[in-house]
């Protein structure tokens, strides 16, 4: 019987190592991608006019600008090129707009000049610009993004360096427009340094949500996993947690609670990795997203398990509670509530302090 209550911690240290090298694991992964995209999303709004537009402060920094193009208009980004800089740029759309049609232009304003094409009425060009238009088109197949879990088609790819399509440094521009003025979801994905801000980081898993929404895929795949999730889990849990009594019960609820936040993170990804991937098939992407979910199983069961003491020797100290909030955090679950949750547990008055 000793024997085997010494090997407990040791049993539970050695999962606590192989979680941490997962984790590291992943963020190597985004730091330094092969072979996958990471990009720091946004979302622009009213920019639809020249003296409106969105400004990208660095155009070799990997952004992707998500967005909805009304009828009959244009929408409008500006940044700084030098000469010989790298210009990438890409045009996402989701794959119901793309195959309805929803295939836009992208065109590229330089200053002193380009070599023309013909642009709707609605689309402005600064008079001391000339313009290059870049015509989309829909691709053979569909693209799967494994950190987001989304599906699209990479209807515009141009990468080139300055010198092909301008004379000068300065200041440029991109209107993005249908050619028949048709509406329908995109996205910009510019620069080629994949990196992220800490509140870029931080901040993912709201952006996942608005782009969820932007992907076309509805609040069903959303509420759908995360009311069984805690439906099933508060369900099976009540019986323990009511004995805990009502002192100890409610620091431990907000545990509980985080913990199955964590678990319906992962519930929600793998929907819409299932939706996503039934229309692009599979793709080595979909082990990013695969990852992704078992983290946030390991994560949300462990919290879980510790919130009812059903952890041998492990207790939900200060400590491990705000441990495990900055794991959630940097890991992207509990969509930001869930961490929250265990800072306020962590923060919750103890009898003898």
């Amino acid at each position: 019987m000793a024997g085997r209550a010494a090997a407990i911690p040791r049993s539970r240290a050695a999962w606590g190592i192989a979680l941490t090298a997962v984790f590291m694991l992943l963020i190597s992964s985004v730091l330094v991608p092969s072979g996958s995209e990471a990009h720091a999303p946004y979302f622009p709004e009213e920019n639809d006019s020249i003296a409106s537009a969105y400004e990208i402060d660095d155009i070799a920094k990997s952004y992707v600008l998500y967005s909805f193009l009304p009828e009959e208009s244009g929408h409008y980004y500006t940044f700084e090129l030098e000469e010989g800089e790298r210009l990438l740029l890409q045009i996402l759309v989701p794959v119901k707009d793309a195959e309805e049609g929803f295939i836009p232009d992208v065109a590229l304003m330089i200053p002193g000049g380009g070599d023309g094409g013909g642009l709707p009425a609605y689309v402005e060009v600064p008079p001391t610009h000339g313009h290059k238009v870049i015509n989309g088109s829909l691709p053979a197949e569909v693209d799967y993004e494994g950190f987001t879990a989304t599906a699209y088609y990479v209807t515009i790819d141009f990468d080139e360096t300055s010198d092909g399509f301008a004379n000068e440094s300065g200041t440029f521009y991109i209107a993005v427009f249908h050619p028949g003025g048709e509406e329908g979801a995109y996205a910009l994905v510019v620069g080629y340094q994949e990196r992220f801000t800490a509140l870029e980081w931080l901040t993912m898993p709201l952006s996942q949500l608005n782009i969820f929404d932007w992907q076309g895929t509805g609040l069903l795949p959303l509420l759908l996993p995360l009311a069984l999730t805690f439906a099933i889990g508060l369900a099976a849990t009540a019986r323990r947690l009511t004995a805990l009594g009502p002192v100890e019960g409610a620091p431990r609820a907000l545990v509980l609670v985080g913990g199955l936040s964590f678990i319906a993170t992962a519930a929600v990804t793998a929907t819409h990795m299932a939706m996503a991937l039934s229309v692009s098939g599979l793709s080595g992407s979909a082990a990013i997203t695969l990852v992704l979910i078992l983290i946030s199983l390991a994560l949300g069961s462990y919290t879980v398990l510790l919130s009812l003491d059903l952890l041998p020797g492990a207790r939900p100290t200060r400590a491990r509670l705000l441990a495990l909030a900055l794991l959630a955090l940097v890991s992207w679950n509990g969509y930001i509530i869930g961490p929250a949750l265990l800072l306020t547990s962590a923060l919750w008055p103890r009898s003898g302090d």
